[in-house]
């Protein structure tokens, strides 16, 4: 019997009427193209980037500098896909929501059962949180690359004021992208079209979030996006 690789077909969707500028926290997970293992590789319970993942760190990291207010919470580089909680603090925005091209989580699930990648509705409101900046970056993947192979290639010096969560992942996708083609002068995507998100709608989901995102490296084997695990 010939084994089909068939793959889900997804749809690409938005929360109708939703405000993807509003107040509060998203965890969004972003796939390489091809679910490609390009940012690094898993030793034990660790993530070990290489260049290319360095690179995607530094830009995670500068993106508070481009939009005004931008609160960085957990996050975590995986071979091919990352997964990083925004907070939105305060009103931001009043712009009609973001890119048509996102994926919704069950706002009902926890993050810890389900596929990376899901493509299930999410409904309800953002998780207002204080402004302070809560930055739970595993401990190894703290240290910018900045410091080894110099500044990214563009400073902004006027971030943004108003803007939705399809801006920027956006940006978070087409900045890290340009670097990393810069650096191995190289050319095509280095993300998948689209990226998948859930609006956290309380502190206990805000938490689970948290512990997935720390967790998943120790995980690996055992992941849906792990090309050698099933």
């Amino acid at each position: 019997m010939v084994k089909r690789n068939i793959k889900p077909a997804f749809r690409p969707l938005r929360l109708r009427g939703y405000d993807y500028s509003s107040a509060g926290a998203y965890f969004v997970t972003i796939c390489a193209q091809d679910r490609k293992s390009i940012f690094g590789r898993i030793t034990e319970t660790s993530m070990i980037l290489n260049q290319a993942g360095q690179l995607v760190l530094d830009v995670w990291n500068n993106l508070p500098g481009r939009f005004s207010r931008l609160n960085l919470d957990a996050f975590i580089i995986m071979p091919n896909h990352v997964h990083g909680i925004l907070i939105f603090p305060g009103t931001i925005a009043r712009s009609a929501g973001s890119s048509p091209n996102i994926r919704k989580r069950d706002s009902k699930s926890n993050p810890r059962s389900q596929p990376q990648c899901p493509s299930q509705n999410n409904v309800g409101s953002g998780l207002a949180l204080p402004q302070e900046k809560a930055c739970l970056s595993l401990e190894n993947l703290k240290t910018s690359s900045a410091e080894k192979s110099g500044k990214m290639s563009e400073t902004c010096t006027n971030p943004k004021e108003e803007y939705s969560l399809g801006e920027v992942v956006g940006a978070f996708k087409s900045l890290s992208t340009r670097e990393i083609n810069k650096r191995f002068n190289r050319s095509g995507p280095i993300w998948q079209p689209n990226y998948y998100e859930h609006v956290i709608r309380n502190e206990r989901s805000l938490n689970l979030a948290r512990e997935y995102i720390i967790n998943n490296p120790a995980k690996w084997a055992y992941d849906k996006e792990n090309p050698t695990a099933y």
